[in-house]
């Protein structure tokens, strides 16, 4: 089950214990042999790119953004969750 947090996405299962190494090699299998198709990344790259511009022009949102950004100006803690437009 992907879990997305802002910061990173966590994938766990929960299995009983017989079945935990089948359940462990699938989600390193995952982890280590992932296939992303360039098409698919570049859709939601748009789909990404599309709610950004939709929280920019929230006030609120934009309030916020400002406030973590100068509360944390170093980019691996006040970094946008989202990332920006250009990244």
């Amino acid at each position: 089950m992907p879990v997305q947090t802002g910061k990173m996405t966590v994938f766990w299962v929960k299995v009983a214990k017989p079945h935990f190494k089948t359940a462990f090699a699938v989600l390193m299998d995952m982890v280590l042999h992932s296939r992303l198709d360039p098409e698919e990344v570049e859709k939601e790259r748009e789909v990404i790119q599309e709610e950004l511009r939709m929280t920019y022009d929230s006030p609120s949102y934009r309030v916020d953004l400002l406030i973590d950004e100068a509360m944390w100006p170093n980019p691996n803690n006040g970094a946008r969750r989202g990332g920006t437009l250009e990244t």
